[in-house]
């Protein structure tokens, strides 16, 4: 005669009960967790395809359940509390096989891995790694120590940068005045982007402004060109899956990064040591102007106006002008003064171009 699974599980003594429950809580809570995962992050590219993904990893569920059923057996025959452990070992074991079997086939058919952009092993096996340890390190007196002409301008193969580079990209000051002091060049481009670290210094978010406004005037008292711009690199010499994995190149210069960030000291610094307001990139279609007046930085907007910004050109893929992206701003129920304020010098700087026509 047959017995149902649940005398069974009656009979069974408290603690087994209690350590079968908790063995099949996954169950109940497993749904939840891998329904949002698969719908919400995975984005399956259609909902059959979602639903079976969700049932097969769901799937383990009955693993559990025969587990908990031989259990029970095992322990009416035996009543050996040893055996009674054995089949959720054995479902164990036979997940975290599945599991790094199936991260193996994974990681074997995956891209290579990369050190970050900032990482500073990247000068593992150059000449200047002594250098970025101590960069790292925060040593200064052993970088001013190793520091020269040749080894501080080394460049590391993946990303073709610099320490000064990499100084800049860590928000570092100090080695950033160090490297200079012993001879870095501010001008080298990388081969990702074609940054150079005035172009991340101003492209970055820093929590100290003043200290962001303290490294751009650094490199710009070292010959740092005021208007380069992000030029796409030299992307011959990287890896494309790098490539694929930072995207693609903003073409900024540094006062607009300094604008598209809201960033009002670096913008005045720039501006006083003569920054192109006007610089236009065909592939960007934008100019530091447009940048201010899209993201609402209207005290920008009306520094960069003052400084003879052209309100005219016509910017992004719409092909409006700044003074149509401002009346929209208003016909969207913007009545900031600033924005008024805005509108006012465009219309100002219109009368002198008719003036001087």
């Amino acid at each position: 005669m047959k017995i149902k699974i649940s005398k069974r599980f009656d009979a069974a003594p408290g603690w087994l009960k209690a350590y079968l429950s908790l063995t099949l809580l996954p169950i109940i809570a497993a749904p939840v967790v891998y329904f949002g995962s698969i719908f919400i992050f995975d984005n399956p590219p259609n909902e059959l395809l979602g639903w079976l993904l969700f049932i097969a990893v769901n799937s383990y569920s009955f693993l559990l359940l025969g587990a908990a059923k031989l259990s029970l057996l095992l322990h009416e025959r035996y009543h050996n509390a040893l055996l009674d452990f054995l089949p959720q070992i054995g479902v164990v074991l036979l997940l975290s096989t599945i599991f790094v079997v199936s991260d193996y086939i994974a990681q074997k058919d995956a891209p290579p891995s990369y050190p970050e952009y900032s990482d500073y092993t990247l000068f593992e096996g150059t000449t200047a790694e002594p250098l970025a340890q101590a960069l790292e390190e925060k040593n200064w007196d052993k970088l001013k120590q190793l520091a020269n002409s040749k080894n501080v301008n080394v460049r590391e193969k993946q990303y073709g940068q610099t320490l000064l580079h990499l100084a800049a990209l860590n928000f570092d000051p100090k080695g950033i005045k160090v490297l200079l002091n012993a001879g870095a060049n501010p001008n080298v481009y990388d081969y990702l982007f074609g940054d150079t670290p005035l172009t991340i210094v101003c492209s970055c978010y820093y929590d100290n402004k003043k200290e962001q406004v303290d490294c751009a005037k650094k490199l710009l008292e070292y010959g740092a060109h005021i208007n380069a711009w992000q030029h796409g690199g030299d992307t011959t010499k990287v890896d494309k899956d790098i490539i694929e994995r930072y995207g693609d190149c903003d073409y900024y210069t540094p006062l607009i990064a300094a604008t598209e960030s809201g960033n009002i000291p670096l913008a005045q610094l720039l501006l006083s040591k003569g920054a192109d307001v006007n610089y236009e990139h065909h592939q960007l279609a934008a100019t530091a102007l447009s940048c201010a007046v899209v993201n609402e930085y209207d005290e920008l907007g009306i520094i960069l106006l003052k400084h003879g910004a052209n309100p005219t050109v016509r910017v992004y893929e719409e092909a409006k002008t700044i003074e149509e992206l401002a009346i929209e701003r208003l016909q969207r129920g913007d009545k900031s003064p600033k924005l008024k304020q805005i509108i006012a010098l465009i219309n100002d700087y219109k009368r002198r171009s008719n003036v001087a026509q």
